[in-house]
């Protein structure tokens, strides 16, 4: 007898067919009040050249103080308001953004101090960043800007 293809067993299936059976454990789990999150962390060294990004002389990039963080409240729909990325500054982290013809079009956030992630916080050592929050507008994704503005942050 050949399981439904709409019953449980053929719905996983299906999802191990696509690589979404990770997602859909998660979904099933948050139905459930669990919610769980995944978190890549790695060690980069700095990259031997420049991102390869077409026209990136576009491309300025520039620290970010307080005044630039109206620019980027709730940008393209994100929760983050300008109290809160101003509230980042005054703990000590850095903006550096991408920007095209003046206009913030990429940014990421530094820490310098430690892995700010809230499950998962750990000091810093010399010459060590926590790079986190990174995030291109919608309309320029897709022209390689993150590692652009990543090669940047390690000139920072």
């Amino acid at each position: 007898m050949t399981p439904s293809p709409h019953g449980l067993l053929g719905k996983i299936r299906q999802k191990f067919r696509h690589g979404l059976v990770v997602l859909w454990v998660m979904d099933r789990l948050a139905q459930c009040g669990l919610e769980l999150r995944l978190v890549l962390l790695f060690r980069e060294d700095v990259p031997a050249a420049d991102a390869e990004v077409s026209n990136a002389s576009q491309y300025e990039p520039s620290m970010l103080g307080s005044a630039d963080m109206d620019a980027l409240d709730r940008v393209d729909g994100r929760a983050e308001t300008a109290e809160l990325l101003r509230a980042r500054l005054a703990a000590g982290q850095h903006c550096l953004a991408l920007r095209h013809r003046g206009r913030v079009v990429a940014f990421n956030w530094i820490d310098l101090k430690e892995s700010n992630y809230p499950l998962y916080r750990f000091p810093l050592g010399p010459n060590q960043a926590y790079l986190f929050d990174a995030y291109t507008l919608k309309e320029y994704r897709g022209r390689n800007l993150a590692a652009l503005a990543r090669r940047q942050m390690h000139k920072f």
